[in-house]
Formats: C-alpha cells, sequence, structure tokens
C-alpha cells in the first residue's frame, strides 16, 4: 500500500492559519497579502528555473529538489492565503457593528433569525438564566435595536424558553424574538448568544423541502421514543443523528465508553446510504451513470434529513468527489481526496478550524485510510486476520482521534476499544432498518412499525454496552497534565504514524 500525502502539507497549512486567524481576524488582510506574495515570489522561482540554459550546471539535481520544495511552498502559501483571504472577507460580515453594539450595550433587541439546528435542552451555566430552556443555532438576518434596523448574517446560538406542549421551533423556521445579545469569544463558531424575554413568533412559512425533513425527522424521533427503554431513545440517533431525546445519563455512558460517535452521522452513514442505492440500482440494471446521479441526490436528501453538521458536510463532499471520480473513470484514492475535501471545506468556512466534530470526523477517516491497514497487518502477525481486522478498525479511529479527545478530557477510555468491538457490529443494522423505517413511516406505517421494532434491537443492545461498560472500575486512566502530558502525546502521535508508514506492506508514495 502506498500513501499519496502530497496535500498534507497545504492541508496542514490551511488548517494552522484558519484557527490561528478566526482568534485574531483583525490581522487576516495583511496575512493574506503577505502569503499572496510569497506563492508569487515562488511561483517566479519556478518559471525562471523552467527558462533553457546554456550552461548545464552541475548541481542540477540539487536544483531540481529546490524546484520541488517551491513548488510545495507555493501550494502551502496558496492554500493559507486562501483561508486568510476568507476570513478577512467574511468577519465584517459575520460580526457587523450592528451586532457588536447591540452585544457590547445589552440593549433589548428584536430579531429575526432562520434555524438550522434542532433544539435541545440547554445547560445552565452562572449568570446565565438558561436553566429549563433549550438552545438553538440560527443566523441573524435582521436585528432592531434603538430605532434602527439592520439588515446582518450573523450566527448566534438562541437560548429561549421551552415550548408549552413540547413543540419546539422546526430547522428553517423564520421567527422574530425580543431578546439581548452577549458576545461569544474571539474564533467561536456563532459571535453572539441571544437569550429571548418573549415567545417567538413566525413570520414566514418553511420551503416545502424542509417542512418535508422536519416532519419526517419528527415523525420518526416519536415513534422511536414510545419504545422501550434506553434502545428507543438511543434509535433516532443511530439512524438519522438525532440525539435530542437522549437522556442525560445515556449520553455520559456513551461517552465514557467512546461509542458516541455512534449517533453522530459520518463517513460510515453515507456509504451505508450510497452503497444501497448503488446495489439496488445493479439489482434493476440501471447504467452506472444513472446510479452516481440517484445516489447523489439521495444524498443531498439524507444530509437535508440529518442537518449539515460539520461530520456531514465532510462526509458529503467527500463521497459525493468518490462518485464523481468513479462516473469519470478515474476512481480517487481515499486520502488525497480527504485532504482536499479538507482543504475546501476550511477555506468555505474558516470557522470550522476549530470545531471539535469537524476534526474529530477528519481524524476518524484519516485513522481508517492510514493507520487501520498496517495496523490490522502487526496484529494478524499474533492472531486470525478476520479478528486482528475486527480489532485494528476501532483501534485506529480511537488513536488517530485521542488527541482531540484528550484536549476535551484530559483522560484515556481504558474499554474503548472493547466496547467499539461489541457495539459496532450493530450500528450498521440499527443505521440501515432505522433510515428505512423512517422512510416508510409517512406512507407505510404498518411496515415502519415492524421494522422499529426490528432496529430496536440493535439499538438497546448498543446503550446496554455503553450502560455497563460506563459502570466498570477504573473505565477512565487520567492523563498527566502539563509538559508530561504534552510530551507522551507526541510521543504516541510518532509512534501510530510509524507503525502506520513503516509497517508491513505500508511504503509512502514517491
Amino acid at each position: 500500500m502506498s500513501l499519496d500525502l502530497r496535500l498534507a502539507a497545504p492541508a496542514l497549512a490551511v488548517w494552522l492559519t484558519a484557527g490561528l486567524l478566526i482568534g485574531a481576524p483583525d490581522g487576516a488582510v495583511a496575512v493574506a497579502v503577505t502569503l499572496w506574495l510569497v506563492a508569487g515570489g515562488c511561483i517566479g522561482i519556478l518559471v525562471i528555473s523552467k527558462m533553457p540554459r546554456r550552461i548545464e550546471w552541475p548541481t542540477a539535481p540539487r536544483y531540481t529538489r529546490w524546484q520541488t520544495a517551491s513548488a510545495s511552498v507555493v501550494l502551502c502559501c496558496a492554500g493559507a492565503a486562501l483561508v486568510a483571504t476568507a476570513v478577512g472577507v467574511w468577519s465584517p460580515v459575520r460580526l457587523p457593528p450592528e451586532v457588536r453594539d447591540a452585544a457590547g450595550s445589552h440593549a433589548p433587541v428584536t430579531a429575526t433569525l432562520t434555524i438550522w439546528s434542532v433544539p435541545v435542552a440547554a445547560k445552565a451555566f452562572i449568570g446565565s438564566g438558561t436553566s429549563g430552556r433549550v438552545r438553538y443555532k440560527a443566523t441573524l438576518t435582521q436585528i432592531e435595536s434603538r430605532g434602527t434596523t439592520a439588515h446582518v448574517s450573523s450566527p448566534v446560538v438562541v437560548f429561549a424558553e421551552a415550548a408549552r406542549g413540547g413543540t419546539e421551533p422546526e430547522i428553517g423556521s423564520i421567527l422574530e424574538v425580543r431578546g439581548t445579545l452577549r458576545m461569544t469569544e474571539p474564533g467561536d463558531a456563532t459571535v453572539a448568544l441571544l437569550f429571548t424575554t418573549e415567545t417567538a413568533r413566525r413570520v414566514a412559512a418553511l420551503p416545502w423541502w424542509l417542512q418535508w425533513a422536519n416532519e419526517l425527522r419528527g415523525g420518526f424521533r416519536a415513534a422511536a421514543t414510545s419504545l422501550a427503554g434506553d434502545g428507543g431513545d438511543l434509535l433516532p440517533g443511530l439512524a438519522i443523528g438525532d440525539t435530542s431525546a437522549v437522556s442525560p445519563t445515556l449520553d455520559a455512558a456513551m461517552k465514557t465508553s467512546s461509542l458516541s460517535h455512534l449517533t453522530a452521522v459520518s463517513g460510515a452513514n453515507c456509504a451505508i446510504v450510497i452503497a444501497a442505492i448503488m446495489l439496488l440500482g445493479g439489482y434493476l440494471r440501471m447504467r452506472r451513470s444513472w446510479r452516481i446521479v440517484l445516489s447523489v441526490l439521495t444524498l443531498l436528501g439524507f444530509t437535508i434529513l440529518v442537518t449539515p453538521e460539520p461530520s456531514v458536510l465532510r462526509s458529503a463532499v467527500m463521497a459525493t468527489l468518490t462518485l464523481a471520480s468513479i462516473g469519470a473513470g478515474r476512481p480517487g484514492r481515499g486520502v488525497p481526496t480527504l485532504l482536499f475535501v479538507v482543504i475546501g471545506l476550511l477555506v468555505s468556512d474558516p470557522w470550522l478550524a476549530r470545531n471539535y466534530g469537524f476534526a474529530l470526523s477528519v481524524l476518524a477517516t484519516a485513522g481508517l485510510l492510514v493507520i487501520a491497514g498496517p495496523l490490522s497487518r502487526v496484529l494478524g502477525q499474533w492472531m486470525p486476520s478476520a479478528l486482528a481486522a475486527i480489532i485494528a478498525i476501532p483501534l485506529a479511529a480511537q488513536l488517530a482521534c485521542q488527541p482531540v479527545l484528550i484536549l476535551l478530557s484530559p483522560s484515556l477510555p481504558l474499554y474503548g476499544v472493547p466496547a467499539n468491538i461489541l457495539a459496532g457490529p450493530a450500528a450498521p443494522v440499527a443505521t440501515v432498518v432505522g433510515l428505512v423505517a423512517c422512510l416508510a413511516l409517512p406512507v407505510l406505517p404498518g411496515v415502519a412499525s415492524g421494522l422499529l421494532a426490528l432496529a430496536w434491537i440493535p439499538s438497546a443492545w448498543i446503550a446496554a454496552v455503553a450502560q455497563a461498560v460506563s459502570t466498570l472500575p477504573g473505565n477512565r486512566l487520567p492523563w498527566p497534565g502539563g509538559a508530561w502530558g504534552v510530551l507522551l502525546l507526541a510521543v504516541g502521535t510518532v509512534l501510530t504514524l510509524v507503525v502506520a508508514l513503516r509497517g508491513p506492506g505500508a511504503r509512502p508514495a514517491r
């Protein structure tokens, strides 16, 4: 196996530049200009080096290496310049003076906003008054404060009183609310928190496609949660990524046992959907081009249904590019496609650079693409190949994600890999059967009820594994802080990369 890592350095440069500049957007323009000048200078060097020379110098091989280095610097600088330009352009749009002034003065505002996430119970924090409220993400489109009205486009998090009767606002709803704004930290995905003081009023009807998705999602959630125990509450998360019904106890157990990724829609869900469509099309003897078009359309509908969270966006874009390359007759390779998608998404939205969900999605995919194969071959020297692959897949994802997970919680999950080995095989069954039940619910409710009962079995098994593992003694090993923690993390990362790049049969691409 060979690894094509030519886009690794540009992707890292783009990610680091975005992560730094979104915290200090005032300097983005200056950084962008500097990087464009450096990239232009390197391009000039490359052009001059390609010009014919009358004398062939004996140091030509060294000059060729310099050309290669210059090309790499051009790619890194151009990518970093693109993302710096994006930060410089979009920062004033995200946080205009009207929103900044209203948040700084805490003056009452009348806001018009568009919801783009499912409302969930808000965690109270000191001085916020959020106890007993729900929170959801929205885009602030109009703000009226002190007699002045301004049209804006600012991402915010809204804290509102829970609706009576449990009827919360739906994704895509355009609401008018009154409340106060509070600024978030620089670099946050949202620019402000909006605390409502009155009940929201809907000012526009939803588009038909969002109404379809909301009704489908709400109906499936209600039908699934009517089933007994934690299996019913967990099923919407496994099938369509809706974790609003998961109790705090079950959520804590899933995190403690390293199973919370099963409820996050990612590449596995997209792969299952595409594989089902491609197999169905093959059974119906459809042409490959039609199967690819149908897969892309189905993937679009699936993304709308599960909501385009960062991990979903990464998976959907990567799957679309893979389908396009297959249609063109040149199937792409996993690692270059992943790196290209990372660069494209970070340039289009630099604020993803500090999103933990996006980072974990990218790292988990990279772990499966880079580490799982060599790790399986290493383990296969001491155990059967099938068992080695079963252990290598969750272990590779765990190793790749561990640097970010340690930032979230400075501890190591002692039983994370065994828990994934026990619960992992049940997840695709719950996902596929649950998704089919979700789609069948409006047209074939009787069939959907039977499918729901069938999907409940693996869902309940996953919940039982999570609850059992979370009660085991020593399920989280503390991670040392300070310099020792950083040193151990660096050593572990280097050893993991050595296994991936120098394991049996693994060779970097030249």
